[in-house]
Formats: structure tokens, C-alpha cells, sequence
């Protein structure tokens, strides 16, 4: 890359050497007045040399900007395999909805998230596909399908990476400026209902050139090419701001569809078998004559013809020629032959490039591995960690939680791994509900749907207090479960330290209450907590299976607390609170 930049360089000195030599040429011709010929000679080199150089500048630069988005993609998918997060771009502008079942609580988008985990996924379509799995993973037949395409895009490593390039080739563009082009492409076209406008345009070109030329050739000595130039001036007077409107709609993302023809010219080369979801995207991208890469090039030709409205010389073209009215015929021609499909197209590209962000969380950790999707309603995971660790530090565990009627019910002293376990299971879920690979060994999964209370907040704003938030948040799960009916997947509860603002004795009883009433409902899932009375609670007792996690003490005065964070079976026995407190040098009776 240092090379082509070095040689940009090089091409653009060169280019202002020629420039500056074209001025020089014109002062000198104004003070020597040399002959004519070989004066036009010297120009005419100097022009030619000119845009030869600046051909080359441009594919050069366009070379150098391709080069950009390979080192790019390499560079930040480094940085993922070492959970490097502060080194990969913030994906601002991608949030759950409020209140969402499990987004904040699992760290879905944000700084340090599953979001980013998978922002090798550039384009707003892809990140819009990725978003709307990881928030709702769909029906179990949608997800095996994505599953399958993940699994063979894992294996074509060379076409993933061509498309990323290809994606990170695109300007910004945001979400409004590609919906304002969608809207467009799906409306009616503005010039059909006016075929009088069309004709009149059709005619009148052709009429003002003839007359033009026989004014021009002394045929006729009176110009009467100035009539019909007079009448398209009115024509232009009258339909210009609602043409140019049209302009401005059809180009809305006009630098950005640049990158997804290159992605669906990309995409056109994709070999998947007989895998159902890509058959199903190639019939998509195959209901017309020409292949979507070339009609959407097609489609930027025409709008590039539009941006004439722009140049110098478009009031004379407009007034020969009724130029924007030629130009809106074969954009609404375009409209009316490939609108209506623009949408899918481009919807299903985003897709594909979030089935190979998926695919290469799959690619880079070989270790990991695709869950079973199962009818049962138990999750047995084995060797199960969090995605979102590096992976050289995160400690796994076996877990099994259902089925109906039972609960997992998880103990331990503070910083032991209770919250992260919690975590660990919920991430996996989601991403394997997405279609994607999950942190473990083995995974057994059923459809469920996730529901979490970990990160309650209070608001001052609101008047809410930190009980009353979590209150709230047990109250949405505890309704969940309640609307269980048969069409619907069980809830998968995963409940931190719940209830944290009020005395243990009422929060024992209250706890009861709400995990119960979610066995009862059919739920399944896991409960931390430090109080281990919990699990002598009679309504609960012969339905929680109970495990936990432990540290150890080093002796002597300066010893510290070290944890493996495996899991054991049982109640955990032992507290480390105050010694923590004497480890930070704080006081207690």
C-alpha cells in the first residue's frame, strides 16, 4: 500500500507539472505570438498529458482506497480475535428498542458487544440484517436455514473477504438516505401519467437540432430553431423543480449504491449448493434479463446523466434538448422494470453479508461449534463460555437448564463468575437463535425466548427507584412466561441478584414468589443469588437443581482471594465479603 500511495504521489506532481506547464505555454504564446500550428501542437500535447495523468491518478486512487478497505478488514478482524475493543470503530447508532427483553443485559450493541464482535458487517443493510436476529432470532425453520448458509459461507473464506472490501468501499450512508431511495423506487413514476410531456420532449429535440443545423448551413436565413427552444424554456419553467425532486429521490444513496452494485457483482459469483437460503437469494437475484449488479450500474449511468443539471452547460442542453425529461424517461423506465425488487435485492445482500459476519466468528474460532436446535425444552451446553472474552481467558463450564418444572439455581461468594456464567448462557442463545456458532464444545438448544433482569437502573428523571426498576423488569418476564401458549416457545429466565434494594427478609419471600410463578408457567432458566436460604424455600426446593462457584484464600496477612470460576454442584458455602474489604483496606466490625 505505501508503493500505490508513493505513486500517487508521483502521478499527482506530476500532473500539477503539466498543469503548471500549460500556464506557462499560454503566457509565452501571449508575449512571442508563435505560429498557430505548432503553438496548437504544444497545447493540444500538454491537454492529452494532462488527462492521460489524470486517468491514471484516478484508477490509482481507486486502487489505493481498495487497498485501504483490505487492510481495514484484516487489521479489525485482528483486533476482534484479540477482543481488542477499544481498537475497533464504535458502532454508533445501533440500539435496542427500550426495554428490550435481553439487549442491555447481554451487551448486544455497544463498546465490548456481541454488535461488534460481528463489525466486519459494514453496510447498513448487513448491520440492519444482524440486528434484527440478534434481537429476535426468528422461527426454527428460518434459523436452520441460516445456520446451513453460515456453515458453508464459513468454508469460502476468499468470497467473504471480497465482499467485505467490497461493503467497506461505500461511503456512509445512513439508513434515512437508503429507505428515501427505496420509497422512491417503489412509487409511481411522476413522467408516465404525462405521455403529452414525454412526446413533446421526443419531438421538440429532434426539431431544434434540424433547425438549428439548417440555420447553421444557410439554408433557411431566418433561425427558426429559436421557436421550439423558446417552448422548451417553458417546458423547463414549469416541470424542472418537480424533476429535479425526482433526481434528488432516485439519487439519494447514489455513492453508496456504487459499493452495493460492486456487492451484488460480488454476490452473483457465490457457489452454495444446494444450501435452501442461498438457492432462495440466488432466485431472488434472478428474476430479470440482466443480473442486479448491471441494472443497479445501469441505474448510476442514468443518474450520473442527471448530475448534468449541475454543470455550466446545462442551460443550453436543456434549452436544444429537454435533457432532464430524456433522463427521467429512462430513470422511471429503470423505476418501472426493477423498482419494485430493488428492496429484496438489497434487503437479501444485507443478509448475505451478515450470514458472513456470522460465518466468520465461525472461521476465526474453529473451536467453537453449532448447536443443535432441539424440540425438548432443556439447554445442555458443555464447555460453555462467554463469547465476548478473549479467548485465551475465558474459563468454561457444563450446564443444563430445564426442563419444564425446574429452575438452576446459582451461588457463590461476590466476583466468583455467578454474572458472567448468566451471561455466557444468554449470549450463546442469542447467537445461536441468530444462526450463528456459539462458545462451547456442545450445545443442545431449544427454541426459546430470552428474557433477563440483570442491569436495573433507577431513574431520577422518572421518579423510579432501584426497587421500583426491578420490580418493573421482574414484572415484563413474569408476564412473558404467562403468555405461553402452545404456538409459543418457553421463556428462558436468567435472573442476577434480583430485588436488590429492599431487607433480605422481604426479598427471600418476594424471590419465591416470582421464580416460582415462572416454574409454574412453564419457564425455564437460572437464578443467582446470595441468599442460600433460597434454596431451602419449600416451594422451591424440589425444583431447583443447585450449583456454585468458590475461591480460595491465601494465608497470612497480605494473602489475597484467587477464583477458577468452574462450576461445582451444591450450595456454596463460603463468603468472601469482608475479606475483600480488608483487602482494599476498609474497616468492618
Amino acid at each position: 500500500m505505501d508503493a500505490v500511495e508513493r505513486r500517487s504521489r508521483r502521478i499527482a506532481n506530476a500532473r500539477l507539472a503539466v498543469f503548471l506547464a500549460g500556464i506557462v505555454g499560454l503566457g509565452w504564446a501571449e508575449a512571442v505570438r508563435p505560429p498557430a500550428l505548432p503553438f496548437a501542437l504544444l497545447i493540444g500535447g500538454i491537454a492529452v498529458a494532462f488527462v492521460i495523468l489524470l486517468v491514471r491518478h484516478v484508477r490509482i486512487r481507486g486502487r489505493l482506497r481498495h487497498l485501504e478497505a483490505v487492510w481495514r478488514v484484516n487489521d479489525e478482524a485482528a483486533h476482534r480475535a484479540e477482543r481488542a475493543w477499544s481498537r475497533l470503530p464504535a458502532l454508533d447508532g445501533w440500539a435496542a428498542p427500550p426495554e428490550h427483553p435481553y439487549a442491555d443485559d447481554l451487551d448486544l450493541f455497544g463498546r465490548a458487544s456481541v454488535f461488534q464482535l460481528l463489525g466486519g458487517v459494514a453496510s447498513v443493510p448487513g448491520r440492519k440484517a444482524v440486528a434484527a436476529w440478534l434481537l429476535d432470532g426468528g422461527p426454527p425453520a428460518r434459523v436452520a436455514e441460516r445456520q446451513q448458509a453460515v456453515q458453508a459461507l464459513a468454508r469460502e473464506r476468499e468470497f467473504r473477504d471480497r465482499l467485505a472490501v467490497a461493503a467497506r468501499l461505500a461511503d456512509a450512508s445512513t439508513a434515512e438516505r437508503l429507505e428515501g431511495f427505496l420509497a422512491w423506487a417503489e412509487a409511481e413514476p411522476w413522467l408516465a401519467p404525462r405521455p403529452a410531456l414525454r412526446w413533446a420532449a421526443r419531438g421538440l429535440a429532434p426539431l431544434t437540432l434540424l433547425l438549428l443545423v439548417l440555420h447553421l448551413g444557410g439554408v433557411t436565413a431566418i433561425a427558426w430553431w429559436i421557436v421550439p427552444v423558446l417552448i422548451n424554456v417553458l417546458i423547463t419553467v414549469r416541470v424542472r423543480r418537480a424533476i429535479h425532486g425526482v433526481f434528488r429521490r432516485a439519487g439519494a444513496g447514489d455513492r453508496a449504491f456504487r459499493a452495493y452494485a460492486k456487492m451484488l457483482q460480488v454476490a452473483n459469483e457465490l457457489d452454495g449448493g444446494d444450501t435452501p437460503w442461498i438457492v432462495e437469494a440466488k432466485r431472488t437475484w434472478g428474476g430479470h434479463q440482466h443480473p442486479p449488479h448491471v441494472e443497479m450500474t445501469r441505474l448510476l449511468q442514468i443518474l450520473a446523466a442527471a448530475d448534468n443539471r449541475f454543470s455550466q452547460l446545462y442551460p443550453i442542453i436543456q434549452g436544444l434538448f429537454l435533457w432532464d425529461i430524456h433522463v427521467l424517461d429512462f430513470l422511471e423506465r429503470w423505476q418501472q422494470r426493477c423498482g419494485r425488487d430493488a428492496r429484496r435485492w438489497i434487503a437479501t445482500l444485507g443478509e448475505l453479508e451478515g450470514l458472513c459476519g456470522l460465518a466468520r466468528l465461525a472461521d476465526d474460532h474453529p473451536d467453537w461449534t453449532f448447536p443443535a436446535i432441539t424440540d425438548e425444552t432443556i439447554l445442555r451446553a458443555e464447555g460453555i463460555g462467554h463469547p465476548l472474552m478473549h479467548p485465551g481467558r475465558a474459563v468454561t463450564n457444563d450446564v443444563t437448564i430445564g426442563p419444564r418444572g425446574t429452575f438452576l439455581l446459582v451461588t457463590g461468594s461476590n466476583m466468583s463468575g455467578k454474572s458472567t456464567l448468566l451471561r455466557a448462557i444468554g449470549v450463546n442463545t442469542v447467537l445461536g437463535l441468530a444462526g450463528g456458532p456459539v462458545c462451547a464444545q456442545r450445545l443442545e438448544l431449544p427454541q426459546v425466548r430470552v428474557w433477563t433482569s440483570m442491569r436495573v437502573r433507577d431513574s431520577l428523571d422518572q421518579g423510579v427507584s432501584y426497587f421500583m426498576a426491578g420490580l418493573r423488569r421482574l414484572k415484563a418476564v413474569v408476564e412473558a412466561a404467562r403468555d405461553n401458549g402452545a404456538a409459543r416457545p418457553p421463556v428462558l429466565f436468567l435472573l442476577d441478584e434480583i430485588l436488590q434494594g429492599t431487607n433480605t427478609a422481604e426479598r427471600l419471600v418476594a424471590v419465591r414468589g416470582v421464580v416460582s410463578e415462572l416454574v409454574e408457567r412453564g419457564a425455564i432458566g437460572a437464578v443467582t443469588t446470595h441468599d442460600l436460604a433460597l434454596a431451602e424455600a419449600p416451594e422451591l426446593k424440589d425444583t431447583l437443581e443447585a450449583v456454585h462457584f468458590t475461591e480460595s484464600f491465601q494465608p497470612g496477612p497480605n494473602g489475597g482471594i484467587t477464583f477458577d470460576y468452574k462450576l461445582r454442584p451444591g450450595v456454596a458455602t463460603s463468603r468472601n465479603a469482608l475479606r475483600l474489604m480488608e483487602l482494599m483496606g476498609l474497616r468492618h466490625p
